[in-house]
């Protein structure tokens, strides 16, 4: 029996929770992660075991009792491991599993304290140990060249090169975009390790690559060493990444991050399919005053828009004044989406004259769901970019002083507003698309819970899971447009041709014809009022005309005109307007028949 007091001293001086998250991180991360959810190798509850503690071993520098406390902390962990299984020594399984462990286990992490030592980032120190375990050493040319093909050589799994974005590196979760110069700073440390070598030449190379030029000049060797593509990443649509693993959405269960399943995404929601959530459940009830038919509906929505998919081919249009529900509804969707969810300005999807490269599109590359918030009263939605990212179609996009790139879109559009845009076109090409949620509830201020969304943030757990069932019910059977949102779309498309049926009844298009704008908007507020229509504030009423075709410009003394267009009961009046011009013999008509002419 081994003497696992012998083995009690802890000289890694860190949390477990930090060491668990550098274990994690390490090459070997995938497979202690799964071990740690309680995974089995082959079944097999002993062997999986001792292939954690194995891992527990190298990690804690042997530490018996570090070993034994980190155990208990995995899911593996059963009543068994306190139970004396080997009366001839009177050891319990776990003491067994720990020195078996210990006596199989040569080299530790403390035999490379360099990693913990050097450095503070925290892609190095978790990877070094074991990269040097594993891996045999090998010669290189003492080159940038020779430089590149070594970090190649011990990193390689965890570090890609795309270009027009940049490095990727795997953290145990997810390929991180470098945005904090870490590939340098892994060039330095592989660099550095030459100075310990025994080798006079490797010494001497090691100082020479303290300078910078010479790092930054192996970086550049090592990009087409590690190549990697745009579309290698989040390829898979039924993948939600989330904090401890990856849900598969086609079956709601959790599997361990995988670096080769190259997901860029993230969410920092933890899967727990214990989880409830009762305060987002009674605000729901709350928001949709009861209705639970919209409730189940919205469930499926969210679902939906957990996935990569966008064959439903919808735009979402949340619709209704203050202190209803729906900021705090989107807001907290959008923190359950962590990576995958993007903040879009209203504008993205507004009908504009300028073009040219557009930000703000570049972004919702990759995304899955997408909030717009407020648009202005009167503005028409670009029908034409809604039918391309709703159809699935690829768009162009690129970032500012970068090349244009293409990107077939996977988000969803929830467009938050208390102004409906402008939706010009009368086709199911566009109506087909619109989906209007009414946000109905007027909520007293006496009856605002200021701490709510801190009581559902404390949820969101069970609320991942509330949307995994929306995934599984909507791939089982659909959407299902309820009654309220159809009648809702409808009187959208109908409110939509109002200045259709003023237009009608009040006026008369002709090319060259005009009216002062500030009549023609009085006429038509007139209208409104005798039919109890709701009334578009002048500049409102003035865009739609615009997106119709009816140009605003400035005419004599300063005043506006509407250009092709006048007052129905002035219509006569230019055809015997006409008519006097044209008759040679005008002096004939007598003065009963003038007529007023603008």
């Amino acid at each position: 029996r081994m003497n696992l007091a012998e083995f009690e001293k802890d000289e890694i001086k860190i949390s477990n929770d930090a060491l668990w998250e550098k274990m994690f991180r390490s090459k070997n991360g995938d497979e202690i992660r799964s071990l740690y959810n309680g995974s089995l190798i082959n079944k097999d509850h002993s062997a999986s075991d001792l292939s954690l503690c194995n891992h527990l071993a190298f990690w804690t520098g042997k530490s018996a009792t570090r070993m034994d406390s980190m155990f208990r902390e995995t899911s593996l962990i059963r009543d068994k491991w306190d139970v004396i299984h080997f009366r001839d020594t009177n050891e319990t399984y776990g003491e067994r599993t720990i020195a078996t462990a210990i006596s199989s286990t040569s080299s530790t992490i403390l035999d490379y304290k360099q990693p913990f030592d050097e450095f503070s980032f925290d892609f190095i120190s978790e990877d070094v140990a074991e990269v040097v375990e594993d891996k045999p050493k090998r010669k290189f040319k003492l080159t940038e060249l020779g430089n590149a093909e070594r970090i190649a050589y011990e990193y390689g799994h965890v570090i890609k090169f795309v270009h027009d974005i940049g490095w990727y590196i795997w953290d145990g979760k997810r390929w991180r975009v470098d945005t904090k110069k870490e590939i340098e700073r892994i060039t330095a440390k592989v660099l550095r390790s030459l100075s310990k070598s025994e080798d006079e030449s490797e010494i001497k190379w090691a100082r020479m690559c303290e300078r910078r030029n010479v790092r930054m000049n192996s970086i550049k060797d090592l990009m087409p060493l590690v190549p990697g593509a745009r579309e290698d990443f989040d390829s898979h649509k039924y993948l939600f990444n989330v904090a401890n693993g990856m849900v598969d959405l086609q079956t709601g269960q959790l599997r361990p991050h995988n670096r080769e399943v190259y997901l860029s995404k993230i969410t920092n929601v933890t899967f727990d399919e214990q989880a409830k959530c009762p305060e987002w459940q009674k605000f729901l009830e709350q928001i949709f005053q009861g209705n639970q038919e919209l409730t189940d509906y919205m469930q499926r929505l969210i679902g939906y828009s957990l996935t990569g998919e966008i064959t439903e081919q919808i735009m979402v249009f949340l619709i209704g004044g203050g202190s209803n529900g729906k900021s705090t509804f989107i807001n907290i969707i959008k923190d359950l989406m962590g990576d995958y969810g993007r903040q879009a300005k209203s504008d993205t999807f507004i009908k504009k004259k300028e073009t040219g490269a557009n930000n703000d599109i570049a972004r919702l590359a990759g995304a899955r769901f997408v909030s717009a918030i407020e648009s202005e009263d009167g503005e028409q939605l670009s029908e034409t970019f809604v039918k391309q990212i709703t159809g699935g179609e690829p768009v162009l996009a690129r970032f500012l002083r970068q090349e244009f790139f293409e990107f077939i879109p996977e988000f969803k559009v929830f467009f938050t507003t208390n102004h409906k845009p402008v939706i010009k076109g009368v086709d199911e090409g566009i109506w087909r698309r619109i989906r209007l949620i009414p946000f109905n509830l007027q909520l007293p201020k006496e009856k605002r819970d200021k701490k709510l969304p801190e009581k559902l943030s404390l949820e969101m757990p069970g609320i991942l899971n509330w949307a995994i069932e929306g995934c599984l019910k909507w791939q089982q059977s659909g959407l299902s447009d309820p009654a309220i949102v159809r009648k809702a779309t409808g009187d959208y498309k109908e409110e939509m041709d109002i200045l259709g049926t003023f237009m009608f009844e009040c006026c008369f298009k002709r090319e060259d014809y005009q009216i002062e704008a500030k009549e023609l908007y009085e006429v038509y507020a007139n209208w409104c009022f005798r039919n109890g229509e709701h009334q578009l504030k002048n500049r409102a009423f003035y865009r739609i005309l615009e997106t119709q075709g009816f140009k605003r410009e400035r005419g004599n003394r300063n005043k506006y005109y509407i250009k092709g267009v006048t007052l129905a009961d002035r219509k006569n009046t230019f055809k015997q307007s006409e008519l006097l011009k044209n008759d040679e013999n005008s002096e004939s008509v007598t003065k009963s028949n003038t007529f007023k002419i603008s």
